[in-house]
């Protein structure tokens, strides 16, 4: 994976409370994350994982110099992405890119042990977006109900290998600084099942998370002319 030094950036004071928008979050990133935006003065990435619940949840933050518009329109097709992650295989199987609610398999392969795959709905909160006036966007995502994932693969639609993971959810938020500058607020949290344990899987995702940033840096600054286009907010 390449790596992207990020913009020399100093962060403008904001003109909303991010913390005001909290309750609004489908995937509420940790607190720590949140507050962190503010400590990132001339770009950069921080990460960290967060203990303070029954499981820990690796989180990451950072500033995107390029707009809201086009750091949202790279966040939304996870089909393009497979090159910015270990993931082998992404296939949106219900709806299609960058629509509200869509479902996406993905296949991991993991060497000397049982792959993983999931399914997940992905949510782009419009709710969000219309009380923040365009200034603030989640890309949320979940695992579907068991049930529902081994009803697609009776029916073929998906053919996984491995273990399907226990539980997978995330978000990407974010926050418009300026016409030029977005701040990105990132979390996930992965059981992976099987014999690998969650506690150190997601304690090693600190150092992933900020791969996974870098590598989404690179991807917003040359988006493919074939990737989706998000609806633009208007009031």
């Amino acid at each position: 994976m390449t790596s992207f030094l990020l913009f020399d950036i100093a962060v403008a004071t904001t003109t909303i409370n991010i913390e005001h928008y909290e309750s609004l979050f489908d995937q509420p990133p940790p607190k720590e994350a949140i507050r962190s935006h503010s400590k990132i003065l001339k770009g950069g990435i921080t990460t960290g994982i967060d203990r303070s619940g029954l499981q820990p949840v690796g989180w990451g933050t950072t500033i995107f110099p390029y707009s809201i518009e086009q750091v949202w329109r790279g966040l939304n097709h996870e089909e393009n992405h497979v090159v910015l992650s270990p993931v082998s295989k992404t296939t949106i199987i219900k709806g299609s890119a960058c629509a509200e609610n869509r479902q996406v398999f993905m296949q991991l392969p993991i060497p000397f042990l049982d792959d993983r795959w999931w399914i997940t709905e992905q949510n782009t909160n419009i709710k969000l977006e219309k009380q923040s006036l365009g200034k603030m966007r989640e890309l949320s995502w979940k695992k579907i109900p068991t049930v529902q994932s081994l009803e697609y693969k009776t029916q073929g639609i998906i053919n996984p290998s491995g273990i399907e993971v226990e539980e997978t959810r995330g978000s990407w938020i974010l926050y418009e600084v300026n016409e030029e500058e977005t701040i990105g607020i990132y979390h996930s949290y992965v059981d992976p099942g099987g014999y690998l344990p969650a506690g150190p899987i997601n304690s090693l995702a600190a150092g992933s998370i900020s791969d996974t940033i870098v590598a989404m840096q690179n991807y917003i600054s040359h988006i493919p002319s074939n990737s989706c286009h998000m609806k633009k907010f208007t009031n």
